[in-house]
């Protein structure tokens, strides 16, 4: 199968936690085309809405995503492709073959992505520089955390959204990427997570935050090992701050090692 497509196109993303989500990201990015990422937990209609609106010419979707907007045909762009990442398609676009496309050079105010976030009654599109993401990336190694190749980052959280944006650090560092058997967030599996791959972390949304707490707290009662205790070490200043989870601000949540 073959894809023509160029600098400047919209390319959409609605699929659940893969490893193949940051196969199409960077490949769209390469070739200069802009990533529309979209929460898989959407209904169709308005994961087709979203790329009407923002001039989607190819959609990624995942198999467990493909029936949703199936019921939403009617309304999405006439001339949009649509590609499983699950497919057989897919899967022989990355054994190779074809001619291979130089990178597109990227100024600081060229647009990587149009992110959509609830608005009212119809979501609103933040469009996303090479600039900000330059800069987030940045911050992210002096602010927040020293990435290292040896970190694995685990993707619980959409990769649509927060979670995804937190993938240039630890490419750029050369770390591992890690999506979850159940593709979301589960604490317990989280926690075996932390014990079996050493150093992960992870981005998480309030509710995550505090389901983890919860279950510090309760392994503190039960005395379950010190494993246990350590993984939301990170999360603790977050639950003494309700303010920070009144305003629905992002968490991050790093170091969970055992010991």
């Amino acid at each position: 199968m073959r894809l023509r497509y160029r600098a400047g196109d919209r390319v959409g993303l609605f699929a659940t936690n893969c490893t193949q989500y940051l196969e199409c990201l960077y490949g769209i990015w390469w070739i200069g085309a802009v990533a529309i990422p979209i929460n898989a937990k959407l209904h169709g209609r308005e994961a087709a809405w979203i790329l009407g609106d923002g001039g989607a010419k190819l959609v990624f979707i995942s198999d467990d995503t493909a029936a949703a907007l199936a019921e939403a045909k009617s309304d999405l762009p006439a001339a949009m492709k649509t590609l499983s990442v699950d497919s057989d398609a897919y899967r022989k676009m990355g054994e190779g073959g074809g001619t291979a496309v130089a990178a597109n050079a990227r100024g600081q105010r060229s647009r990587l992505a149009v992110l959509y976030l609830r608005h009212h009654r119809r979501p609103k599109g933040v469009m996303l520089s090479h600039g900000n993401l330059v800069a987030m990336s940045l911050c992210y190694l002096s602010d927040v955390d020293p990435a290292t190749p040896n970190d694995a980052s685990l993707y619980a959280a959409p990769i649509s959204h927060g979670a995804g944006l937190y993938n240039f650090p630890h490419v750029r560092m050369g770390g591992r990427h890690v999506i979850p058997e159940s593709g979301g967030f589960d604490p317990d599996e989280v926690l075996n997570l932390g014990r079996q791959l050493d150093n992960v972390v992870m981005f998480a949304a309030p509710t995550m935050v505090r389901a983890g707490w919860s279950m510090r707290q309760e392994t503190r009662r039960e005395r379950r090992g010190a494993a246990h205790h350590h993984l939301w070490r990170r999360a603790d200043v977050y639950s003494r701050h309700p303010g920070r989870d009144r305003h629905h601000g992002p968490a991050f949540c790093a170091d969970l090692r055992p010991g």
